[in-house]
């Protein structure tokens, strides 16, 4: 069971059965095939949310940005989770604001203590164009290492500046006109288990 017969030059040929994991690999047109053992490394699963509509939200302190959440099972307790956020638009009325992801509630990728200065995973600043109708987009990625295997609800949380208003997938212009900087995006917030 698990053999592979196969033709060569000079007919049928038997290829044993390989081992657990192996994957059937071609050496070409005048190559037989063989059994080859698979890399480490590779993406194992993928779970992401998309948020298409624009949502402001006020505050000072670290909250949840929006409903930016999803959870995700890793399948070993030493793969890796990489972490990506890609904003269409973000802006706090040219100010700026400082952004965390969390780990079951817990913050993750932060930079290190230094004095009282605030930890975050990184930060956003609007354009600041004289105005407050220009947002940009950006995008952040960490790599957690949760060590387990149930399930784990990662989160984005922001806190602006003075309690500024975040603007996300538009500016803070909320002109009704089809002008280019009053433009309306998409954002994504993804999780995908690495294979260490």
């Amino acid at each position: 069971q698990g053999d592979i017969l196969y033709r060569d030059g000079s007919g049928l040929q038997r290829l044993g059965a390989g081992t657990s994991g192996q994957l059937l690999t071609t050496g070409g047109a005048s190559a037989n095939p063989s059994w080859t053992t698979v890399d480490s490394g590779g993406v194992i699963q993928t779970k992401y949310f998309i948020r298409d509509s624009s949502f402001t939200q006020a505050n000072s302190g670290m909250t949840d940005l929006g409903n930016f959440s999803l959870s995700i099972t890793p399948t070993s307790t030493s793969n890796k989770i990489l972490l990506s956020v890609f904003f269409g638009a973000i802006d706090s009325d040219g100010n700026t604001s400082a952004l965390q992801y969390t780990r079951n509630g817990t913050p993750i990728g932060l930079g290190v203590s230094e004095g009282s200065r605030i930890r975050a995973s990184f930060t956003i600043t609007g354009v600041g164009y004289t105005a407050n109708n220009h947002a940009e987009g950006t995008s952040h990625a960490f790599i957690d290492d949760p060590q387990t295997t149930s399930a784990i609800t990662y989160k984005i949380q922001a806190a602006t500046e003075n309690a500024y208003t975040i603007y996300v997938n538009r500016c803070a212009d909320g002109t009704n006109n089809n002008s280019i900087y009053l433009s309306r995006t998409s954002s994504i917030f993804m999780a995908q288990e690495i294979k260490a």
